[in-house]
């Protein structure tokens, strides 16, 4: 979605984005590539060329996500926890001008790690917690225990 509104200029974005949404929140495979053909048949396709084919190349990549229920591909979508996750492990690195040595990172990126997971007991993501069901359900044993 990112990449497919780079090439889309401010005044169009909403549109274009109204039109991409159904391609990747659609039921099944079949309706995807409909609305994939609905957005080639939009004056947007002709206006924004390079649109469409990028979804074909990567139609391959996308038909699998589109088999697992709508609130595993939300999980498998979304980013915000690992851009959140990055940001908590570089603060306590960037506060420290000098690391004398990798076992004084190690403890400081423990530490943090021990803190937000502490954090994430208290505010659980409300994606994963309508997930986790679906997922024991496909992968069953391989699912870690809750801490």
């Amino acid at each position: 979605m990112r990449q497919s509104l780079c090439y889309v200029c401010w005044t169009d974005r909403q549109a274009v984005a109204a039109l991409l949404r159904p391609i990747y929140t659609a039921a099944s495979e079949p309706v995807a590539r409909a609305a994939l053909a609905a957005m080639a048949a939009s004056p947007y396709a002709a206006r924004y060329p390079d649109i469409v084919p990028m979804w074909d190349r990567h139609w391959e990549g996308l038909a699998p996500a589109l088999q697992y229920p709508p609130e595993i591909r939300r999980v498998l979508y979304t980013t915000n926890a690992i851009e959140s996750l990055n940001s908590a492990l570089r603060k306590p690195l960037k506060a420290r001008g000098h690391i004398p040595n990798d076992d004084a990172a190690l403890k400081l990126l423990y530490l943090a790690l021990r803190n937000i997971q502490q954090q994430w007991k208290a505010q659980p993501a409300k994606e994963w917690r309508a997930a986790l069901p679906h997922l024991e359900l496909l992968i069953g044993a391989r699912l870690p225990d809750p801490l």
